[in-house]
């Protein structure tokens, strides 16, 4: 076989087409990238593997036939042949990489093989003349972005296998998937919506509303979703920032991470049902959800505040405070957490230039990464006993002095505070609190 630079500085024939010599195992990575000449190779029945961007951004190859050998095809290994709009793969066939025909915008037709049983992230993704696809029987998954703006794919066939599991936005900007209504439901997924409805009904039987399903749609502004609806994804109707309603059924079961996140005209969700999980930032800067004091609550979550005042007492009966709620607010300068809260999530109160004093309940369990990050004013901070695990939470508050830890403490992160040999710490004798400031070398004193 041929090294890896004798076949990289192979030069193609002036005809355009390549024989590739009989006995080759192995086309390796990176041996035609950018191969602008090549129009057709022959590959030879001897072959088992083509590496990772063998033929990457081939302009001018036309088609190609895979040895019935071959076992592999790495990740990207045809990504951007503009021109390939023939691709026969060999039953022997087991794995196709991430990436692999991601680009072929003239490729028309692709059937996979049967031994294939994982489709990755992006590996026909704007293949945009792509019509049909014939997946095996076997197939178990299919990767983010799959078929990702197959803007022409009408015809998918799954056969009928309704395990497969099938990642985030496989099917996103799939127009011709879509019904009459502008739905692309697969499997009672809803992928994507395509439609123009201001006030689209999501068809029964849809079970899941796909990760991004409505993602930065600018035109919706009613939503309505079947009695039989249990999941809404992440950041399933991020940034509609027309949406002003959605009609959610009682089958919900779960909301997930920023599924509502910068819908700030959104007004009503309907009544939610007290054991639905909610995901993190699911109703984050959903302002029109706010009560008569600013606070966005969704069961026992604090999401977001757009109030005005100076010092913030958050509402008895939250028991969680979800990312970014307070986040970047200049106008508090005092907050006081009640009796309740069990956990700050991740960047609760991140970057408030102005917050000067915090009281937290011995409710508290948990403080998340960057809950207090650049708050510059704060100067001092006692932690309450109960509190559990401190993550990288009061990084760069360059002023704070004196913090009290408690002895209920059992992990506080190497980035917790990242100025500390500038604070005083007051901690329990012979804890772990004192065990890990004194491993840092901080000013220690004891607390009664």
């Amino acid at each position: 076989m041929p090294s890896w630079i004798e076949v990289c500085r192979r030069n193609v024939p002036d005809s355009g087409i390549e024989i590739v010599p009989q006995g080759d195992r192995t086309i390796p990575e990176l041996a035609y990238n950018c191969c602008e000449t090549l129009k057709q190779i022959l590959l030879p029945e001897s072959l088992r593997i083509i590496e990772k961007e063998a033929f990457m951004n081939c302009s001018s190859l036309c088609e190609i036939e895979i040895p019935k050998r071959v076992e592999s095809i790495g990740d990207h290994a045809f990504s951007g042949c503009t021109s390939l709009k023939r691709v026969v793969l060999p039953d022997s066939l087991r794995e196709i990489g991430a990436g692999a025909f991601h680009g072929c915008s003239a490729l028309e037709e692709i059937v996979i093989p049967p031994k294939v049983e994982k489709i990755l992230s992006s590996t026909f993704a704007w293949c945009s003349s792509l019509e049909r696809v014939v997946l095996p029987a076997k197939l178990s998954f299919l990767g983010q972005q799959a078929f990702s703006n197959c803007s022409r794919l009408r015809a998918i066939n799954i056969a009928g296998n309704n395990a497969i599991r099938i990642d985030t936005g496989a099917f996103k900007g799939c127009a011709a998937l879509a019904d009459p209504n502008g739905f692309v439901v697969i499997n009672e997924v809803l992928y994507d919506y395509n439609g123009r409805d201001e006030s689209p009904a999501i068809p029964a039987g849809v079970r899941e509303i796909d990760n991004r399903a409505f993602w930065c749609n600018k035109e919706i502004r009613h939503v309505s979703a079947p009695e039989g609806l249990e999941r809404i994804g992440d950041d399933a109707f991020l940034s509609c920032t027309s949406l002003e309603s959605v009609s959610l059924p009682a089958s919900l079961k779960e909301i997930g991470v920023s599924s509502f996140d910068h819908c700030r005209k959104l007004k009503s969700t309907g009544r939610l049902r007290g054991d639905i999980r909610i995901g993190r930032g699911a109703f984050h800067d959903c302002e029109g959800l706010a009560d008569q004091a600013g606070f966005v609550i969704r069961g026992d979550v604090l999401y977001s505040y757009h109030g005005q005042e100076k010092t913030v007492r958050i509402p008895a009966g939250i028991k969680t405070i979800s990312s970014d709620a307070f986040s970047h607010n200049d106008l508090i300068e005092t907050i006081v957490i009640p009796e309740g809260v069990e956990e700050l999530c991740n960047g609760a109160f991140y970057k408030m230039g102005n917050v000067k004093a915090v009281s937290f309940p011995s409710t508290l369990r948990t403080i998340g990464p960057y809950v207090f990050t650049e708050c510059g004013a704060l100067r001092s901070l006692v932690l309450p006993e109960g509190v559990e695990t401190v993550y990288g939470a009061f990084s760069l508050c360059r002023n704070l002095q004196r913090v009290t830890l408690p002895g209920s403490l059992r992990f506080l992160a190497d980035g917790a505070f990242l100025d500390r040999r500038s604070i005083l710490f007051c901690v329990p004798k012979g804890s772990y609190a004192e065990e890990c400031v004194r491993r840092y070398g901080c000013r220690v004193e004891y607390s009664e």
